[in-house]
């Protein structure tokens, strides 16, 4: 099974809110590893580069996008793509508890596949 239909059956979401969600977390994943580690991560699932494309804009005006500069700006950057990512998934149609729920279901998905070693890249990068 791959990665959306593996989240799709094991959130209930469609495959639209799978495809946005997991290319705004690989977002957050790309801002906090180093261009190497990013580019293993991508040769571990080339379809993410793809979602990550399609992931909808996270920050823009919104009161989310703003808190995240400002956070940013304050040198918190891993709580900022929080921020920031929550804006994308709220455009989703997609609430926080949802969000969370995907981290498991990714890096299951990976070390289903045995690449444990992309699952905690992944979750090296990830502030949560």
């Amino acid at each position: 099974m791959d990665l959306i239909n593996q989240l799709v059956s094991t959130l209930g979401v469609s495959g639209q809110q799978a495809e946005g969600g997991t290319g705004l977390l690989m977002k957050l994943v790309k801002d906090n590893l180093s261009g190497t580690d990013f580019g293993r991560v991508l040769g571990a699932e080339p379809k993410l580069e793809g979602m990550m494309s399609q992931a909808p804009e996270s920050g823009g005006d919104s009161l989310l996008g703003m808190a995240g500069g400002l956070l940013s700006s304050l040198g918190s950057d891993k709580l900022a793509g929080l921020t920031q990512i929550a804006g994308g998934m709220q455009k989703l149609g997609l609430d926080k508890d949802t969000l969370v729920q995907f981290i498991p279901v990714i890096l299951q998905y990976f070390q289903k596949q045995g690449q444990g070693d992309i699952a905690g890249l992944i979750q090296k990068a990830l502030p949560f």
